[in-house]
């Protein structure tokens, strides 16, 4: 009898479990590392928060940051809206000679502190399937109510899983898509119709109201 077909179909099944359950340790990882974000946010602690997320998703926090103290209303209606409203909320809510002095790291870990994140839509959402390919991991976004992105990204950085949300910042969003279905084929009344809804959100989150002043910048560029 031959064999060596079910010896090399046993080896390889062996072989394969390693792969297979270190597959599975990364994906726990990768919900651990969410769930840990979660509760950062939710209990307002920035330090923690800070040390998970990706070192991509605090270059956008530098951008916004950025954008708040220097851009002109051109420039900030040139960005993605998640970017704008980031920018706009900043330059409402910090003053601009404290948001000057904030490096990337320190900005998030006020913004999670002063309960600037909002956490209602974090509140609402989990993680369920995740794939892990080398340094990176996508998870499904589980929720009963609307959020920008069906997946979330994350990356490995000094063994720790982070999360990247370069996705959340240049997608498409909720008052994108509002802005489309209410001016159709215009341009001009689409991008109007996001500022006001932005203009509206910001100003429901803002302690005093806002007006056309915030397109101003506070400085100008070095």
């Amino acid at each position: 009898m031959n064999r060596r077909p079910a010896l090399i179909l046993a080896i390889a099944l062996t072989l394969g479990f390693p792969a297979a359950a270190n597959a599975a340790s990364e994906a726990t990882a990768v919900r651990q590392s969410f769930h840990g974000l979660k509760t950062a946010l939710l209990q307002n602690r920035g330090a923690d928060a800070v040390g998970l997320i990706s070192q991509s998703t605090l270059a956008l926090s530098e951008k916004a940051r950025d954008l708040a103290l220097y851009a002109t209303k051109a420039e900030l209606e040139s960005q993605p809206t998640a970017m704008l409203a980031a920018a706009l909320s900043l330059r409402s809510s910090i003053a601009p000679q404290d948001l000057q002095r904030m490096p990337a790291r320190d900005l998030v870990a006020y913004v999670v502190d002063t309960d600037l994140t909002r956490d209602g839509p974090v509140a609402a959402i989990d993680i369920g399937g995740v794939r892990v390919e080398r340094e990176t991991a996508i998870a499904d976004v589980v929720s009963n109510r609307p959020f920008p992105v069906s997946q979330l990204q994350f990356n490995r950085e000094q063994g720790v899983w982070k999360l990247d949300l370069r996705d959340v910042a240049y997608g498409d969003t909720a008052i994108d898509r509002m802005a489309r279905m209410m001016s159709p084929g215009s341009a001009a009344g689409q991008r109007a119709l996001r500022n006001e809804m932005i203009f509206a959100m910001i100003a429901a989150q803002a302690d005093s109201g806002i007006d056309g002043s915030i397109w101003q910048p506070p400085y100008r560029r070095p």
